[in-house]
């Protein structure tokens, strides 16, 4: 008899300069990971994410939950979940500060 299927999950969190951490997943449409490390050079990882914007919940000044949060002074978790028999397996995926933010009309 076979158990419960698989179930699989990403989660993006971000941990806020004021130490409060904020659950991002239902907003994440999208993302990338980079990870670049040769020999005998120092390591380097970058992530970008794609955001549901459309009620300007990010906007700066945009009256959103998130419009007046300072994103340079925030840390990004980004976590994927595999549950197998009961049995979670958790790998991050990425973890680094915001170096760049943008709004796209579009999302």
């Amino acid at each position: 008899m076979a158990g419960p299927p698989d179930t699989y999950e990403t989660k993006l969190e971000v941990k806020l300069a004021s130490g409060a951490t904020e659950n991002l997943t239902s907003y994440l449409l999208s993302y990338t990971t980079d990870l670049d490390c040769g020999i005998f050079t120092m390591g380097n990882a970058s992530a970008s994410f794609t955001m549901k914007n459309f009620l300007n919940e990010f906007t700066p000044n945009g009256g959103g939950t998130y419009s007046t949060t300072n994103w340079f002074g925030a840390k990004f978790l980004l976590s994927f979940f595999h549950v197998s028999s009961s049995i979670t397996y958790t790998y991050y995926l990425f973890e680094g500060i915001c170096t760049d933010f943008s709004i796209d009309s579009a999302y």
